[in-house]
């Protein structure tokens, strides 16, 4: 099949053989279709791109939700750690430049229904600082997926117990706490109208859930 000329719809059939999916997957790669780029701090952007319009379409910026999928399927397909550890310790640090954003909440300085007084899920990935434009922050699924994959590579052994942020971490569990993430109503994946969404507390759950198990470790209670 000329993959080049063909519809993606028919590039796969109920005849397709072993032989044309390493052919496919050839021709993707070719085409530069799994490569991701990176920002030179490991984290990635939502596109692609350069110039004022690249500029001004907001792309260039990075979401929390994303750069952990992205990361982490790195991890689970290629088996590759440097990439989610750079991704995890990128966002650890952004997080911790602008602690108060938990702080804040937990101390009741401010009110957790502003999503412009939450943690920030989309950033200036480059420069490691927040946005000024309005946006649905209130996303507690980025900040669960965070949690989650922190955790996971602490459990293989690919992110150091010394090169994790555990102040921020507890910051994040006390944050839901008092924002009461169980009935807490917020964006969620799709950035959409708030409510109270299963699939955000899922991801909240299973952070907390890694978390859990790492307490459950003597090394790990050391550094709480």
């Amino acid at each position: 099949m000329d993959w080049a000329k063909s519809a993606p719809a028919d590039w796969i059939q109920n005849s397709t053989t072993a032989n044309d999916v390493r052919e496919l997957t050839l021709f993707l790669k070719q085409q530069g279709t799994f490569l991701f780029p990176r920002l030179p701090n490991g984290l990635f952007s939502a596109a692609a791109g350069e110039g004022g319009d690249f500029e001004l379409s907001g792309y260039h910026n990075v979401w929390v939700r994303d750069n952990i999928q992205i990361a982490w399927a790195h991890l689970a397909v290629l088996n590759d750690a440097a990439i989610p550890r750079a991704c995890v310790q990128s966002l650890t640090a952004f997080f911790a430049k602008y602690r108060h954003r938990f702080t804040d909440v937990i101390d009741g300085n401010v009110d957790p229904s502003d999503p412009m007084q939450r943690p920030h899920i989309r950033f200036d990935g480059t420069h490691l600082t927040e946005n000024t434009e309005k946006w649905a922050h209130a996303q507690n699924d980025a900040l669960g997926y965070f949690l989650w994959l922190t955790g996971q590579l602490i459990i293989r052994s690919d992110l150091a117990l010394d090169a994790v942020d555990w102040a921020l971490l507890a910051q994040l569990v006390r944050f839901w706490q008092i924002i009461e993430v169980w009935q807490d109503e917020e964006s969620g994946h799709w950035e959409e109208v708030r409510k109270v969404a299963a699939s955000s507390i899922g991801c909240v759950v299973a952070g907390l859930s890694v978390l859990r198990e790492l307490m459950q470790q003597t090394a790990v209670t050391e550094h709480l």
